[in-house]
């Protein structure tokens, strides 16, 4: 399996502070069964900010201890970047996944930017694909799912966090996620990995999936589309049957 969304990186956002903690995460993504990770730290205009000499120096050093660890994980270095109006001029100070087309960003979990569509057109007009991480966690798609639909239909593609499908973001965030994942609208399962036990919700998660898509899609979602994005590989877009919201215990005993 290979996972395009995580915080390993030592000591650059809010993931792993030092290189003995990105050597446990590394350690407990292995244990999970990926093969491959790429890093994505953030990148914010108005925040995390390293430059990518320093992290391409970081990653380097985390091969070599990977090595002297013996800890069969490959790596590649991509970011995590947080949308702004500017984003498509930018693509210099940030990157993408491998250097390929394909490029992770994300949205303000609890407020509304009324720029998402114009960058969204200047990133595929330029040729890039965008990756949208964890729709599922934001308040804007819990309270409207239509967003989803209509990012999908101007050519981003959908990531969710695996934890989130047992709940580790909460209802809502669960049942987007759950949706989104029965609607065939996600393209990766990854791990939003901050630190070392979030693999274990990893593989929790996945064994949700399963049980929801079956095994061939979940190998779908956590192999073949990501290898064929960090090798810069087009991934067709998928036809997407919307499935109505599952009602809660609750409500369907109340008849509502």
């Amino acid at each position: 399996m290979i996972d395009i969304h995580n915080h390993i990186v030592f000591d650059v956002d809010d993931g792993a502070p030092t290189l003995e903690k990105s050597l446990s995460m590394l350690k407990a993504a292995s244990d999970a069964g990926i093969t491959h990770v790429c890093f994505t730290p953030h990148y914010m205009e108005d925040g995390y900010q390293t430059s990518l000499t320093e992290l391409q120096y970081k990653v380097s050093i985390i091969q070599e201890a990977l090595g002297e660890q013996n800890i069969p994980v490959e790596v590649s270095l991509g970011e995590e970047v947080f949308i702004f109006p500017e984003l498509d001029k930018s693509l210099g100070k940030c990157t993408t996944l491998n250097g390929s087309r394909y490029l992770l960003f994300e949205l303000p979990l609890m407020e509304e930017v009324n720029y998402v569509y114009d960058v969204v057109y200047k990133l595929v007009s330029a040729g890039y694909v965008p990756i949208l991480a964890h729709p599922e966690r934001y308040l804007k798609v819990q309270q409207d799912f239509n967003l989803i639909l209509e990012l999908l239909k101007r050519g981003v593609l959908m990531q969710i966090n695996a934890s989130s499908l047992v709940g580790n973001y909460g209802t809502d965030a669960k049942k987007v996620a759950v949706r989104m994942l029965e609607s065939n609208m996600v393209y990766f399962i990854a791990s939003d990995a901050h630190a070392s036990h979030h693999y274990q919700k990893y593989q929790k998660g996945l064994q949700m999936a399963e049980k929801l898509v079956g095994k061939n899609k979940v190998n779908e979602l956590t192999e073949v589309n990501p290898y064929k994005a960090l090798n810069d590989e087009a991934i067709p877009f998928k036809q997407y049957s919307l499935k109505p919201q599952r009602m809660s215990l609750v409500k369907m005993l109340l008849g509502r």
